[in-house]
């Protein structure tokens, strides 16, 4: 990336969408669409934010809830980050089958 920073974000080497419109699919429209925006944003190693994830964690999609999940995840949360995140979204971890997550 370069050292130009645009709106908060750097520059990308994506000839086709900036961070801002890929954030902006992450947020809205059909499940496909914002899993695949989730995909680019971690392939870019951009900064997801916390309330994107925690609104595709709560869709009803699982394979966007589950990709959420893993997101977050491998992220570098905090505990006070990761508990936003969660929010009240704890139980749709066990929806997840490959992270085999325990719930108390």
């Amino acid at each position: 990336m370069s050292e130009n920073i645009l709106g908060g974000f750097a520059s990308i080497a994506d000839p086709s969408w900036t961070a801002a419109e890929l954030l902006r699919f992450a947020e809205s429209g059909t499940p496909p669409i914002r899993y695949w925006a989730l995909r680019r944003l971690d392939d870019l190693d951009l900064e997801i934010p916390v309330e994107i994830l925690r609104g595709c964690l709560q869709d009803a999609d699982d394979i966007l809830s589950g990709g959420a999940a893993v997101l977050i995840a491998q992220s570098q949360l905090t505990a006070n980050g990761l508990a936003s995140a969660l929010g009240s979204s704890v139980s749709l971890l066990s929806r997840a089958p490959a992270l085999k997550v325990h719930v108390p």
